[in-house]
């Protein structure tokens, strides 16, 4: 059986542009009639550069900010798992997935600031900071599956995640004069910021046929539970002394149990799907502070929650078919967004987190029509409530900085056209287009208002040449119009363009790649935000033009049947872990 043996798949690339990126991997596969044996390693490593411009003005005052950070890295991904075949119809299954990852960073911050009246500077100041993250996450999946090949399937998945993050950084200010010769006064701190998040989750997924259709049902219970420290301190005489009054501790539990039912059936032309989903969720979280005798803050919520969906289809002919969805979907907000630390640029400009982020809830309609299954058109409407997103705000006279907030309400039409073209036997062709109109509405008190539209269009486009001897030559492109970002951002439009030319060689089993991407230097971005007493004319960019060379080759049967490809019973909570690595 040529679906039984061995293969491996090795990859090398080395990317430059102002500076340098590594990375290797290795996967491999061995199948026999009673177990599935499968792993993949990789290693990169490099450094991130960027740039932001942050011109501002608050309270009768302007600040015009620049900015310079790089991010360096050395990270290890892996994968391993083994699936055994006790029968054609049972499977058990391990899985364990995780990276080990190194990282430092430095921003370097430059801030003349002075009286909107008199327009010049009374003020300079100077930060540049360092941090150091360790990140590591490991994930571990054991899964059965009994599969009798008449639509009779269980599936049953119990996981369990970790994730680690020891962070710290340094960060010196100092207020100069406008001849940064004579120093006003300086500031400088430190912070240590570990992060502990425990994931368990157990998945009950059964499918059968009923009534001439496939009936689906399902529970999941998930518990999430993270533990967040934030040591902050003042440095006198080159000593680091613990600030209690800024200190504290944020513990976060979640509880969400679950279940759905859903059922489709095809009836000649006509398909049809319906759906329920019910959530009950618990959430506590609880923000303490390192002072003695003051008062924490403390939230607890418990709600139920029911998303509906269903669909129909319809085929009138070989080529057409035409399909109508509707959803309604809950999206929580990621782990850390939660944590109220600060992140700071410099002492006047900061990210903080929101502990009473709300999930956002969006009902979804769509009607997609599709011709002799190439091209396709897709018509969507959505309605989201509760748009966590992000929002500038002032945090006294001189300080702004940004948070994650719940939109009020977000409304968005779009019409999309996609269209893989052969142009001839040498150049095909894939183009997409999409046209959208959206609208931001909120009213947070005090003169604070989001009521923003934005109609925009984007495109992508790419062509590849088949070229003698085994080349290739791929290019792509895209463009974005003007457009919506964040809460309160109307951004400029932005383009860029790629490049690529591969071969295979050794026999077929290898490929060689070299590539260039943002040929032109245009992935720059600009955008200007108005909200309540703040105004912000923004712009930045990063390493974006880069020279890249890939190879990759295939060792042993390349006919050997790859791993079954699984959800595990975490992957949701895992997307809301932000790990950071590079």
């Amino acid at each position: 059986d040529k679906r039984l043996g061995a293969n491996a798949n090795i990859s090398l690339g080395y990317s430059v542009g102002e500076v340098a990126q590594y990375n290797g991997s290795v996967n491999g596969n061995f199948r026999n009639e009673h177990l599935n044996a499968f792993g993949s390693y990789s290693h990169s490593e490099g450094e991130n550069r960027n740039f932001m411009n942050l011109y501002r003005r608050q309270l009768g005052m302007f600040y015009d900010q620049k900015n310079q950070q790089g991010h360096e890295w050395s990270g290890h991904n892996f994968k391993a798992g083994t699936d055994f075949f006790l029968s054609d119809e049972h499977t058990v299954g391990f899985l364990a997935t995780g990276f080990i990852s190194d990282n430092s960073g430095w921003s370097t911050s430059r801030t003349p600031f002075g009286l909107i009246e008199f327009n010049r500077v009374d003020t300079i100041l100077l930060a540049q900071s360092n941090d150091q993250r360790d990140r590591n996450n490991l994930n571990f999946n054991l899964n059965y599956r009994y599969d009798n090949k008449k639509g009779l399937v269980w599936n049953i998945d119990a996981d369990y995640g970790l994730f680690r993050n020891d962070g710290s950084a340094y960060q010196p200010n100092f207020y100069l004069d406008p001849t940064e010769t004579i120093t006003f006064r300086e500031k400088i701190n430190t912070n240590e910021t570990p992060t502990d998040i425990d994931i368990y989750t157990f998945k009950v997924d059964h499918e059968r046929p009923v009534l001439g259709g496939q009936l689906g049902a399902g529970l999941k219970l998930a518990l999430v539970n993270t533990d967040n420290t934030f040591r902050f301190f003042d440095e006198y005489d080159g000593s680091p002394v613990l600030n209690t009054n800024r200190s504290n501790r944020f513990v976060y539990e979640e509880n969400i149990n679950a279940g759905y039912v859903n059922f489709q059936r095809q009836v000649g032309k006509l398909g049809v799907q319906a759906g329920l989903r019910v959530e009950q969720t618990h959430s506590t979280g609880g923000l303490t502070s390192f002072r003695e005798g003051e008062p924490g803050e403390q939230f607890d919520r418990d709600y139920i929650d029911f998303f509906p969906s269903g669909g129909l289809s319809y085929a009138p002919g070989e080529k057409h078919n035409f399909q109508l969805s509707y959803s309604r979907r809950i999206n929580r907000p990621s782990y850390q967004d939660l944590n109220p630390f600060l992140n700071k640029l410099d002492e006047l400009t900061y990210e903080q987190g929101n502990p009473f982020l709300k999930p956002e809830y969006a009902n979804n309609i769509q009607l997609t029509h599709s011709y002799n299954y190439r091209f396709s058109t897709t018509l969507s409407y959505s309605h989201t409530k509760d748009l966590i997103t992000r929002i500038t705000d002032t945090a006294d006279v001189n300080a702004s900085y940004i948070t994650w907030l719940n939109l009020a309400d977000q409304y968005s039409y779009s019409l999309s056209v996609s269209a893989p073209i052969p142009i001839t036997k040498w150049w095909s062709s894939f183009t997409n287009m999409t046209g959208s109109h959206t609208r931001n509405k909120a009213d947070y008190g005090d003169g604070k208002l989001v009521n923003l539209d934005a109609t925009t269009f984007n495109i992508y486009s790419q062509h590849t040449f088949r070229l003698p001897g085994d080349f290739s030559l791929e290019v792509s492109g895209w463009y974005n119009s003007p457009s919506l970002w964040g809460g309160t951002f109307e951004m400029d439009a932005m383009w860029s363009m790629d490049a690529g030319i591969q071969k295979k060689v050794l026999d077929g089993r290898g490929n060689i790649r070299l590539a260039v991407s943002d040929i032109f230097k245009t992935n720059e971005w600009h955008g200007v935000s108005r909200f309540g007493a703040l105004d912000l004319d923004v712009g930045g960019g990063w390493d974006s033009r880069r020279f890249r060379v890939n190879f990759t080759y295939l060792l042993g049967n390349d006919q050997v049947k790859g791993a079954r490809r699984r959800n595990t019973g975490l992957e949701e909570e895992q997307n809301r872990v932000k790990s950071g690595n590079g």
